[in-house]
């Protein structure tokens, strides 16, 4: 059995994740290549492929949100230590509407509005990196309608047309529009 050093062992209990995963998240957190990181932690035999352990990877980073949190803590510097009470409670709320999903009518009805679709893209955007966070923003950008550029609209101009279909030459309106006729043509 291998022995890990106690900060391990403390983020491990944090995070409610084996200590394998935990280094796992520091290489991930670094830049390492997932199937590269996971064929050392995990000692996978030399014939599993690259894309079977990419894929075992992106599986187990999605049904352990506390992986995603702990990468993103890395990657922004934090201490992963000090494991927030809110945080602590944001990765036992995935976990249980991974497993169960169990959806109170109110969360049911709040992913049926904008607004609440809105929100719950921003905090997913918050925890995820990468091109998860990406695709994210690129889905929360077309629903407020900044995808888009500006489109600038033109000054809408319209001219009218007064066709001269009177034979009386000596009303009054006839007479204000020859006036204004003379006055603009040039002399």
């Amino acid at each position: 059995m291998i022995q890990y050093s106690a900060d391990t062992e403390q983020i491990a209990r944090a995070y409610n994740l084996e200590p394998q995963e935990v280094i796992l998240s520091f290489a991930l957190a670094a830049g390492a290549p997932q199937a590269d990181a996971f064929r050392i932690i995990f000692k996978t035999p030399a014939k599993t492929t690259a894309q079977e352990i990419e894929t075992i990877v992106n599986n187990m980073i999605n049904n352990k949100p506390a992986l995603k949190i702990l990468i993103n803590r890395i990657k922004n510097h934090q201490n992963p230590v000090t494991l927030k009470k809110a945080d602590r409670e944001q990765i036992q709320n995935m976990k249980q509407d991974q497993e169960g999903n169990n959806l109170s009518e109110e969360e049911k009805n709040e992913y049926k509005t904008r607004s609440g679709l809105i929100e719950k893209i921003i905090t997913q955007v918050n925890i995820t990196s990468g091109k998860e966070a990406i695709s994210g923003l690129q889905t929360l950008a077309k629903m407020q309608g900044l995808d888009k550029p500006d489109e600038q609209t033109e000054e809408e101009r319209r001219k009218y047309f007064l066709p001269w279909v009177s034979h009386c030459r000596s009303c009054k309106l006839m007479t204000i529009y020859r006036e204004i006729l003379n006055a603009k043509s040039p002399k």
